[in-house]
């Protein structure tokens, strides 16, 4: 069953994600503090990320913006055990660099799904004596991991410890054309998110915002519509990704290369940098024994 088909559904997203990514507002520039633990039974997870456009011509260089990475607790729903197919997903809280966080997660299994990230293009070339231009909104970037990353992320997370998903570097397909069953499913179930939201958002909109309000429930009417045209496998057609890119500034990518590397090695390299990051924070202790663990003897 295509996600958006139940009301059973459970999607898990934090109203700033409806704001940024659907509305192009802008994000915070200053990187909050990562939150400590809740408890001694407090688990985390970190994993090394960059992503590669498809044509990577005029400009168009590696991911090197902060991004936010999708996760699903494998043990979670009873009788689905080994199910890639979860009905909640878990967003990341923190974010240095291409080293991602979940962070203040139960304990227990977990896989990396889909990975979002924003890039803001640069502004338009100048005449001579032109006053100075601006940016214009950033472009939403999805990648969906195929199902054979997905099971490279997979690990399994004790109480009150740091666990290590790997290193990452994925060139994005073009489009989703060749979607395998699993990015299709997460595919599908952002699209229903996304629709869903933009109507929730318009409900709590103030009633003087009247231009805006226009322009949002315009948005609203033809995501509705593209999406109830699409909710079938035809979702993954270039017309349909063409017309959400159009309408939301959004792009899909699927997976066609990746490299992984979850070597004691590349694990030491990454913990090292998460001390850096976590210096002052009460994970320092977690993160510390993970390190005597790689190098005992």
């Amino acid at each position: 069953m295509a996600p958006g088909t139940s009301s059973g559904y459970k999607i898990q997203v934090l109203v700033l994600l409806v704001a940024s990514t659907i509305f192009g507002l802008p994000a915070c520039a200053t990187l909050p503090p990562p939150p400590d633990p809740q408890n001694s039974q407090s688990a985390a997870i970190g994993i090394s990320l960059v992503i590669r456009p498809p044509v990577r011509l005029f400009g168009l260089a590696d991911q090197k913006t902060d991004m936010t990475v999708y996760f699903i607790r494998l043990d979670e729903e009873k009788g689905t055990p080994d199910s890639f197919l979860q009905t909640t997903l878990y967003r990341s809280n923190y974010t240095h660099g291409n080293q991602v966080y979940l962070l203040n997660a139960t304990p227990g299994r977990y896989a990396a799904v889909v990975a979002f990230f924003e890039r803001t293009p640069p502004p338009p070339p100048l005449a001579p004596g032109a006053p100075p231009a601006v940016s214009g909104p950033p472009k939403k970037f999805w990648t969906y991991l195929s199902e054979d990353v997905i099971r490279q992320t997979e690990v399994t997370v004790p109480p009150g410890a740091i666990r290590y998903m790997g290193d990452y570097v994925i060139d994005q397909a073009v489009g989703m054309k060749n979607a395998d069953d699993v990015q299709d499913y997460y595919h599908r179930f952002v699209i229903y998110s996304h629709d869903k939201m933009i109507g929730d958002f318009l409900k709590g909109m103030e009633k003087g915002e009247r231009q805006q309000e226009a322009i949002l429930r315009t948005t609203l009417i033809v995501g509705t519509i593209l999406y109830y045209s699409i909710a079938d496998r035809a979702s993954l057609s270039t017309p349909n990704l063409m017309a959400r890119a159009l309408l939301f500034d959004e792009a899909s990518y699927g997976v066609s290369v990746y490299s992984a590397d979850r070597s004691p090695q590349a694990e030491a390299a990454f913990l090292k940098k998460a001390s850096e990051h976590f210096q002052t924070t009460g994970w320092m202790p977690s993160i510390q024994k993970r390190l005597d663990e790689l190098t005992a003897p």
